[in-house]
């Protein structure tokens, strides 16, 4: 289990900007400029008993660093609203099926850093006590990901706009990221928001 610092203390309670959020489970993911990624608990959001309704922490912030710095993040998402744990021990007499390790983390892009992984394992085992957030990866090979503004994850791939256009990363090994495909210009200048319909259609 780490240890919060009092530069941490004064990070969380510090308001920032934010310009992207994702909900899953308890938490909310926010991607807050050069705040980067910070986490709220959304817990007890239906909570009328409760004194605050969306809260950094329901603890002290020494026991926890729900936020990660990066250069200025833009943009985060999840492969899931909903929550399951890779990381989870499975009972072999369940006969369960493995999650996909990409569920075990946050996708979060940044205007100069590119793609951030952050592994979420820790929000999703149930454990108090070892909430303590930092990037596992840092992706943006020759750059190719400078100016990432937006991100939507379909499947095992991510959608990233960029200075370069639409950059399609496949996950299928979340710790060994793969550009697979680039569309920019004639065809798409600077796109700012990606959505994605089933059966799979972009839209820029």
């Amino acid at each position: 289990m780490g240890m919060s610092t009092p530069s941490d203390v004064a990070e969380r309670i510090r308001r920032p900007e934010i310009l992207s959020i994702q909900a899953r489970g308890e938490y909310l993911y926010a991607a807050c400029g050069e705040s980067g990624l910070r986490i709220f608990d959304i817990a007890f959001i239906d909570h009328k008993g409760f004194s605050e309704r969306i809260v950094t922490a329901p603890v002290s912030p020494l026991g926890q660093r729900f936020f990660v710095r990066t250069s200025f993040a833009t943009a985060v998402a999840a492969p899931s609203t909903i929550a399951p744990d890779p990381t989870r021990q499975h009972q072999p007499g369940n006969h369960e099926q493995d999650v996909h390790p990409m569920y075990g983390y946050i996708f979060v892009t940044d205007r100069d850093e590119g793609l951030i992984l952050v592994p979420a394992g820790t929000l999703l085992d149930g454990n108090p006590l070892n909430n303590f957030l930092g990037r596992e990866l840092t992706f943006n090979p020759d750059g190719i990901l400078k100016g990432a503004r937006a991100i939507t994850i379909v499947g095992t791939y991510a959608y990233i706009s960029c200075d370069i256009g639409l950059v399609v990363v496949a996950l299928d090994d979340p710790k060994h990221p793969e550009v697979t495909s680039v569309v920019g210009e004639p065809f798409l200048n600077h796109p700012r928001a990606i959505q994605a319909q089933v059966p799979l259609r972009v839209c820029l």
